[in-house]
């Protein structure tokens, strides 16, 4: 009976933004045309397993098995590999009369119709530190008459790196809207477009150790997601014991691109898009459902829980000023630097400056995501709170559980007056520290939040000229929307996100 080869160059680096780069075609010394006989095929690696390499290369192991389509599905197993491991063999039995076509990895319940490969890509991904699942790298390949081919991805690797010392038992990447991420799909191997089926999965979990390690600079780890426009981004999740969790992602869309690495970055423990943030324990019932709240570390503008960030007026995306100084915040306040403008009614609603003068009119109207400065700034789900949140959190955290005290921040000789909310021997520290009406400054000793509600004040059109506002001192704290608090005066805006609440 005789063999057919066919040489398959296994070399395809990943980048996250280079040109696409696939497997090299190589051409096959022998050709074969015999109905139904075995059929070897040869393939050459620059290592000796199908997996990341230096250099993010794809590899060839010894266990590999690829599913070859004369019509049927045939498995071909890897049955030797080269001492330097440069080259493998896989053997089995197809029609070589026919047109062939290659899936990587071999699954059984893969099929072909036509020009169109059905195969699935796992919603579920093993667990493989500075790898991805083998069972998760679905390549294509399309034989050509003198039997050579090249090997196309037909996924994207989503990356993130676990620091070193850190642990999570549980990986989760979803979509936003609920597009499919994974699941059955139907690919064309020579046009590489693909369609997921009707109800397919819009969220990939790993579970297990997924664990930063011992050495420095942490593992990576990596996730296969089907390449495609998410309009409404997607979101990837890490937890673990004592409630360790970190994440990233955006609410914008986003493109992930075939044969490319998408790099999350490094997952802090309590960080979402690197920012931290504090759980107190806190949660909230929106509309039947119990989610969990967690409140930003520091304010929009900060990078410490030592800084005061900057002061905005409501549903500004900018704060008053490029540059600003303020001394004495325990008496009374000097602001002196370089103001944009200076915020007042005139300026706020009749010249609208701040671009939301005109908009918001009706009491109880919401600030939406494109004038929210936490969710412009920060990106995914992080907002402004809303007035029952500041809520929770007074309910949640009593007085007897609260204290005032003087944090020491730069350029403040007796430091940054500050609300310390503690529950289970967690901190929340929330600045007090004045609020601003164009230059001048107010309420010193005192902090001010803005909640993103908007409420009618005392005004004779009747129109929602103020928000709520989350108002802390010493010995009082109240959610409150008095009718001479103004959008245009210059508050503070501590960003919160939610997640649904798991037992």
């Amino acid at each position: 009976m005789k063999k057919i080869f066919i040489m398959l160059l296994g070399v395809c680096v990943w980048s996250a933004c280079s040109t696409d780069n696939d497997f090299t075609e190589k051409t096959s010394p022998e050709q074969g045309n015999n109905k139904g006989e075995l059929i070897e095929l040869t393939a050459e690696a620059d290592g000796n397993r199908t997996a990341l390499a230096d250099g993010n290369k794809v590899i060839f192991q010894s266990t590999d098995k690829i599913s070859v389509f004369d019509g049927s599905n045939h498995c071909f197993p890897l049955v030797e590999m080269s001492d330097d491991s440069k080259s493998a063999k896989f053997k089995g039995e197809a029609d070589a009369t026919k047109n062939l076509f290659v899936l990587y990895p071999y699954q059984e319940g893969a099929s072909m119709t036509g020009d169109v490969i059905t195969a699935t890509l796992p919603n579920t991904q093993t667990v493989c530190a500075n790898n991805f699942d083998p069972a998760a790298n679905l390549s294509v390949a399309v034989v050509n008459e003198n039997h050579t081919f090249t090997l196309k991805n037909v996924v994207t690797l989503v990356k993130f790196n676990v620091p070193q010392g850190e642990t999570y038992t549980k990986a989760e990447l979803k979509s936003n809207d609920g597009m499919a991420v994974a699941g059955q799909i139907s690919v064309n191997p020579s046009t590489l477009s693909f369609v997921s089926a009707e109800g397919a999965p819009s969220s990939i979990t790993m579970t297990g150790t997924i664990a930063g390690g011992d050495a420095a600079g942490g593992t990576n780890y990596y996730i296969a997601v089907l390449p495609q426009v998410y309009p409404k981004g997607f979101t990837l999740t890490l937890t673990g014991a004592d409630k360790k969790l970190s994440m990233k992602g955006t609410t914008e869309s986003a493109t992930l691109t075939r044969a490319k690495i998408m790099n999350m970055g490094t997952m802090n423990d309590h960080e979402y898009n690197s920012r931290p943030f504090v759980d107190l324990g806190l949660t909230e019932v929106i509309e039947g459902k119990t989610y969990d709240l967690y409140f930003a570390a520091y304010n929009v503008g900060a990078n410490a829980v030592n800084q005061a960030g900057d002061w905005f007026a409501w549903g500004a995306l900018e704060p008053y000023y490029t540059s600003i100084t303020l001394t004495n915040p325990w008496g009374n306040p000097v602001a002196s630097g370089n103001f944009k403008y200076s915020y007042n009614a005139e300026d706020y609603f009749a010249k609208n400056v701040s671009g939301v003068g005109n908009l918001f009119k009706n009491a109880g109207d919401i600030l939406t995501p494109e004038h929210d400065v936490a969710h412009v700034k920060w990106g995914g789900d992080w907002r402004y709170p809303s007035r029952n949140e500041f809520q929770v959190l007074l309910d949640g955290v009593p007085t007897k559980d609260r204290k005032f005290e003087s944090i020491p921040s730069e350029g403040l000789t007796k430091g940054l007056p500050t609300m310390v909310f503690t529950k289970n021997d967690v901190s929340l520290y929330m600045t007090m520290f004045l609020f601003l009406t164009g230059q001048e400054t107010g309420g010193s000793g005192s902090g001010y939040y803005w909640a993103n509600e908007a409420i009618q004040a005392l005004t004779s059109d009747g129109s929602a000229k103020s928000a709520y506002r989350l108002y802390l001192r010493k010995d009082y704290t109240i959610v409150d929307a008095p009718g001479y608090v103004y959008k245009y005066f210059g508050y503070f805006v501590r960003p919160v996100f939610t997640r649904e609440h798991e037992e």
